[in-house]
């Protein structure tokens, strides 16, 4: 069995650290696989196709066909961070993808022309979708805009002329399967007009067995030490930490940081610290460090994540939409208890006091209430284990590695069947 995986990233986000840790387990599995990405991240060694970086020719036009269709949003008004067409795709990539003669295509975040859906209708082989947000069967937004606005208005997934030709096109390719990470998008999945005709499997992230290498009940102050040795961050000894992770929290809303900023405002902040993690950008840490003067802010890279989980006493992701959230994930992994909205897929992850604490919908006294449960629980060392049991019950690696395997099997064996009778 040959797999293809699909995915604009190797690394940054986390579909791209989903895709990633999928395609590393088929490898170790003696699985023939490769992992097809736009864009190129550093400190990425893998064996992988690129559809970039060929030559001057196939650049230009990708980078022309990218600032069409920006100027195209621009013009409509849409947000740029939230919303793509993909019209265009990228320079001979479904060719590509056939030549590679794949039997299984496993696609996730393909958006930013990376695929048009046309390029999607032209991949000979069976397709598996693992879907990470709202695009695949929405009008372009990835992160619905009513989410944001912690609305129920819908206005803006309206049946557009371009949602209509999606429909039309993705409803031709009859050997498309949606994988859904979370029950939560899976059942959005199915009630969609997109998908509403395409068999649907439930199969949740594969967590990174690293973080679970990780002593969870070792002193907070050595993973402290460590950060500080490494020149990534100086937390105090004397404080708890509580802990918010993202690239790009500013720019992108669906983060939470203001309903982060409000919660924080309303916690006795003398004893604790706040540690804004992940951040990439310059002007955004800048920002951030303005809001919230006292906070630790850092870039942090993957090898050092668990010391950054290890030294925090609670994780807070205060997003307005998760599918099945990478961070929770990490910081359960590690033993960490978190704090979150009771949205999306979160209380799939998280059982509320068992093990972290979900509050009410884009309340943010509510979520400081989280945050100060976690904080004066009288047997912290209690949820931290609940934190790690969720993942090693419930979550188990292997176990989601061969429902994918099953899946990626039973598909090839039906495909195979089809074409002996075609025959």
């Amino acid at each position: 069995m040959k797999v293809l995986i699909i995915n604009f990233g190797s690394r940054r986000g986390g579909a791209s650290q989903s895709a990633h840790r999928l395609f590393k387990s088929l490898l170790a599995n003696n699985i023939e696989s490769k992992m097809l990405i736009k864009n190129y991240d550093a400190g990425s060694l893998d064996p992988k196709l690129y559809i970039q970086q060929k030559n001057w020719l196939i650049n230009f036009y990708n980078n022309l066909l990218n600032a069409a269709e920006n100027l195209l949003l621009k013009i409509l008004g849409k947000p740029k961070n939230n919303f793509s067409y993909s019209i265009f795709g990228s320079f001979g990539i479904a060719k590509m993808i056939n030549d590679y003669d794949p039997d299984i295509v496993n696609l996730h975040w393909v958006a930013g022309n990376m695929l048009s859906v046309n390029d999607i209708r032209k991949i000979k082989a069976p397709i598996v979708w693992t879907i990470h947000d709202h695009w695949p069967f929405s009008n372009g937004y990835h992160v619905p805009s009513y989410h944001l606005d912690g609305t129920n208005d819908s206005s803006d997934v309206k049946k557009t002329l371009w949602f209509k030709y999606k429909k039309w096109i993705l409803s031709s390719k009859n050997d498309l399967t949606v994988v859904s990470p979370s029950k939560w998008i899976g059942n959005i999945a199915k009630s969609s007009e997109i998908f509403e005709l395409n068999d649907h499997y439930h199969i949740p992230n594969l967590p990174k067995k690293n973080y679970l290498n990780f002593n969870h009940l070792a002193d907070k102050n050595i993973s402290k030490k460590v950060l500080k040795e490494k020149n990534i961050v100086n937390l105090p000894i004397d404080k708890k930490v509580i802990s918010f992770g993202a690239m790009n929290p500013i720019s992108d809303r669906n983060k939470g940081f203001d309903l982060l900023h409000k919660a924080w405002m309303k916690v006795d902040s003398k004893n604790f610290c706040l540690h804004l993690f992940g951040i990439n950008n310059n002007d955004e840490a800048i920002y951030c460090k303005n809001i919230i003067p006292d906070a630790a802010t850092s870039f942090v890279r993957s090898s050092i994540c668990a010391e950054t989980y290890g030294a925090s006493d609670l994780v807070v992701v205060p997003s307005y939409q998760e599918n099945l959230s990478n961070s929770i994930y990490e910081a359960l992994s590690c033993g960490r208890p978190v704090v979150a909205f009771d949205i999306g897929g979160n209380n799939e992850l998280i059982d509320h006091k068992i093990n972290g604490y979900l509050a009410q919908p884009y309340d943010e006294e509510d979520l400081a209430n989280g945050i100060k449960w976690v904080l004066n629980y009288a047997n912290p060392k209690e949820l931290e284990e609940n934190a790690r049991n969720k993942i090693l019950k419930k979550f188990s690696h292997e176990h989601l590695l061969e429902d994918y395997l099953n899946l990626f099997v039973s598909i090839c064996k039906r495909s195979n069947n089809e074409d002996k009778q075609r025959i």
